[in-house]
């Protein structure tokens, strides 16, 4: 659809955007996805996200257009959970497949650029635990009756973009596969530690498993550094269209892998002296665990199913989440080195220390889904990550 034929689609079927003049301004670098900010003539600002039948990244990755329900369907649900920490919901168009949502406004960045560029946020941690621990929890079974826990669980059925999630995290970075990429310099290093490595293959076949068979909770599904907007002061989650009902610890790892990306950026100081700014990432990081751990096993103990009152129980279950989050986080470090879409914020004066900088957040990656079963408690992951060399 072009952007006039989107226009004239907005206008017809959005009410407030009718009878007034509307100039849209592409915003959106996204993957898969045409974003846009509205302006209307009486100043007010609304985003605009149009479905592409396929990806920006590659032509050869097909689309279900109609995934944008499912996004609208999460951030209104989200919005009951979180308040404030999803943009609200004003339009889903069935016919032309875009959403209007509301604007956050300049006082929002993503938080992907801010942290590469150095800026950090004492509120960063606590705020993601809570969201995680918050949307985890109270679609899971601790909190739905099960009658509605399964009818949400077919609601959330995503399965074509589910499919991508599956090839380019859990298949492809293990394989000699075209959309691999990585420095020349390296492809003994990847063949010898990713694609000849039995071992960590059949860890991540596992994971993949998993992933597929392990409807715990309603998951954002791709909950990174660039699908979050940080103000001075608050988060805001945007961009869950691959939600559907997975492992809790996919989002929680995903979100694990970014800080450690990006603490292997500055630990290497490939762009300036800003080692302490490592260590201040990976310190995020395991607050963020713990504050999951802690608000987590709250909620637990106030769950309105008797059977999971049981404390031996919410331990092992939460052990088992947490095992999963370092899994996760490992098959998210690794594919966004060797996998199609990498993390685009991050800049190499030389090809030396990007190459360099690809094997040391590989050996992250495969440490923590190799080692996965060792990560049962927030200490586990403090001792980890405190005690990570540079």
């Amino acid at each position: 659809m072009s952007d006039n034929e989107l226009i004239k689609a907005l206008k017809d079927e959005v009410p407030f955007f009718q009878n007034h003049d509307l100039i849209l301004e592409e915003i959106g670098d996204g993957n898969i996805n045409k974003v846009y900010r509205a302006h209307l003539d009486d100043k007010r600002t609304f985003i605009v996200k149009a479905a592409r039948k396929q990806a920006n990244i590659s032509d050869d990755i097909k689309l279900n257009i109609s995934r944008g329900k499912l996004e609208s369907d999460y951030l209104i649900l989200a919005e009951q959970i979180t308040e404030s920490r999803v943009p609200h919901i004003y339009y889903y168009s069935k016919s032309h497949r875009f959403i209007v949502m509301q604007d956050i406004g300049s006082s929002f960045q993503v938080l992907q650029k801010n942290i590469a560029d150095g800026k950090r946020y004492g509120f960063l941690a606590e705020q993601l635990a809570k969201y995680t621990a918050d949307m985890s929890f109270s679609f899971s079974d601790f909190s739905l009756p099960s009658n509605k826990k399964k009818s949400l669980q077919k609601r959330f059925v995503n399965s074509r973009l589910c499919k991508l999630t599956e090839d380019l995290v859990f298949t492809e970075p293990y394989f000699a596969c075209k959309n691999n990429s990585f420095s020349t310099s390296n492809e003994s290093f990847v063949k010898r530690e990713l694609y000849f490595d039995d071992k960590l293959k059949k860890k991540a076949a596992e994971m993949k498993y998993r992933f597929m068979n392990c409807p715990q909770t309603l998951i954002h599904g791709d909950l990174h550094f660039g699908s979050v907007f940080v103000s001075n002061e608050d988060i805001v989650v945007f961009d869950p269209e691959f939600c559907f009902f997975g492992p809790i610890g996919y989002d929680l790892g995903n979100l694990l892998a970014h800080f450690l990306l990006q603490s292997v950026f500055a630990d290497l100081n490939v762009k300036k002296n800003d080692k302490e700014r490592g260590f201040w990432l990976k310190k995020s990081a395991a607050e963020m665990i713990e504050a999951f751990e802690s608000h987590f096993s709250e909620k637990a103990e106030k769950c309105k199913e008797a059977s999971f009152h049981n404390k031996e129980f919410q331990k092992a279950f939460l052990s088992s989440v947490l095992n999963d989050t370092a899994a996760y986080a490992g098959t998210e470090c690794i594919r966004r080195i060797v996998g199609l879409a990498k993390v685009s914020c991050f800049e190499f004066t030389e090809d030396e220390q990007k190459a360099q900088y690809e094997r040391e957040a590989l050996k992250t990656g495969k440490y923590l889904l190799v080692h996965s079963k060792e990560f049962l408690t927030a200490d586990d992951f403090k001792d980890y990550l405190m005690n990570k060399e540079a």
